[in-house]
């Protein structure tokens, strides 16, 4: 398994070389010019003296050809030099390192809360097939599919933190300052989780070794927890692997409703500004946690079903 999972790390290197190039020419497509959106962003005035302008786009490189500047930040970036913000003049890898935490806390707890509620609606709905239960749950699922992440967001600030006053509305700290981000950010993921669940583990209580298990006169819970619920969980890592992807990227909603720091409103504002080197390190550290994210699933399948040999 050690050497499929160094054989997987290796074949991520084309895949972020292809963000790399994805990035820096969608980046340089987006109208605007990135000089002036940075005196935009320090409130000057947009009129800049030609000496000026030119002495800053051939600081940051931008009056060179396209397909040199991409050569030059790839060289920077082999020396681990992810370059300067052209907004906040401060090294991108800084930025990225005094951030990703709260990303990673907003992530991490909308993806368990995710896993949690919607294995649980998923194996209820299943166990209890065409029940009030059955319809409650994958009613509850088509609604968390159906209404937008800023939606719910909105919504449970209003009740939570104005109405109720139990959690915090907005910014960072404590744990009570991430459990309205990370439920509006899981509330999708789960619903997807719990339809899935559900039919993956029907079909597996079909089988014939689950009647065996049966006629063995072995307890039903057993046979659904032990024998049929791990066996069903294979298509559902694989979908919480794609579903982590998409939570890094809502965080850009979720942080902004919730104004909370991190790397998806630090992308947002990268983007709106026209901060090239800010976006494309942001872009590439999120392709990468995404990558590394999928490779840990691809080896987690050995563990759910031994049958599955990574020669």
């Amino acid at each position: 398994m050690l050497k499929y999972g160094l054989k997987r790390l290796v074949s991520t290197i084309p895949v972020l070389l292809g963000v790399t190039v994805l990035v820096f020419s969608l980046m340089h497509l987006v109208p605007g010019d990135p000089v002036k959106a940075m005196f935009r962003m320090t409130g000057e005035s947009v009129e800049i003296p030609p000496e000026v302008y030119e002495s800053i786009q051939k600081e940051y490189g931008f009056d060179k050809p396209v397909p040199v500047q991409y050569l030059i930040y790839m060289s920077r970036l082999f020396r681990g030099d992810m370059g300067r913000s052209t907004i906040r003049n401060r090294p991108v890898s800084e930025l990225i390192r005094q951030n990703w935490r709260f990303t990673a806390e907003l992530a991490i707890t909308a993806i368990t809360f995710a896993i949690v509620l919607g294995v649980l609606l998923g194996v209820a709905a299943a166990v209890n097939r065409g029940g009030w239960w059955d319809t409650l749950s994958m009613m509850a699922a088509t609604f968390g599919v159906s209404m937008p992440n800023f939606w719910f967001g909105l919504m449970a600030m209003l009740v939570f933190a104005v109405q109720l006053g139990w959690l915090p509305a907005s910014g960072v700290g404590g744990f009570e300052f991430v459990i309205l981000p990370a439920l509006t950010l899981g509330i999708s993921a789960s619903a997807i989780i719990a339809r899935l669940t559900r039919s993956s583990l029907l079909e597996t209580l079909g089988e014939d070794y689950i009647r065996t298990a049966r006629a063995k006169g072995i307890r039903e819970r057993r046979v659904t927890l032990i024998h049929a619920l791990r066996n069903s969980l294979i298509p559902v890592v694989t979908l919480v692997g794609l579903q982590f992807g998409s939570l890094l990227a809502g965080a850009v909603v979720s942080e902004t409703v919730f104004a909370r720091r991190g790397l998806g409103s630090l992308t947002l504002e990268a983007v709106t500004s026209k901060d090239f080197p800010l976006a494309q390190g942001l872009i590439l550290i999120i392709a990468l946690i995404y990558v590394l994210v999928n490779i840990v699933v691809d080896m987690l399948y050995a563990t759910l079903d031994p049958r599955i040999q990574y020669e």
